[in-house]
């Protein structure tokens, strides 16, 4: 008997796969525990109308994830933050504030930073968009003016 899954079985598939189990199998385990459903003709079809929808809302959230890339690699990210008289930070800016900086702005990312940055300047920092779009972004530290 063919069958569509519902989700993932263990040594049987995955999500959304087209199977062909023996009818007590499908029957009795499979379609009863509401794991899978018979694979008709029209379910196929629109099996396959799903994953062609799903795969083009990928491309456009993978375009739209590329110009965002783009976008973010030529302003620079700015953080103002106090500085003892020689010009040293009194804390870090590690990953989890940039990642918080960039949430504010409506951006969810990873960023990947080998330690934290801990001087004045622009620094180079690599962020994983998802979908497999990394793109380096400047990160501008500037001391914050004491009154």
């Amino acid at each position: 008997m063919k069958i569509i899954l519902l989700q993932d079985v263990r040594k049987v598939g995955k999500k959304n796969e087209i199977k062909d189990v023996s009818d007590g199998y499908a029957k009795n385990f499979l379609i009863a525990r509401g794991l899978a459903k018979p694979a008709t003709t029209e379910e196929i079809k629109n099996l396959e109308n799903r994953k062609q929808k799903v795969e083009e809302e990928r491309k456009e959230q993978k375009e739209k994830l590329a110009a965002l890339a783009k976008e973010l690699g030529e302003k620079p990210l700015e953080f103002k933050v106090k500085t003892g008289k020689k010009g040293e930070l009194f804390a870090a800016i590690g990953a989890k504030e940039i990642e918080a900086e960039l949430k504010k702005k409506g951006i969810d990312s990873k960023v990947d930073m080998e330690k934290p940055l801990k001087a004045l300047g622009e620094h180079q920092v690599e962020i994983d968009l998802g979908f497999g779009i990394k793109t380096k972004i400047w990160v501008c530290v500037i001391a914050e003016e004491n009154k």
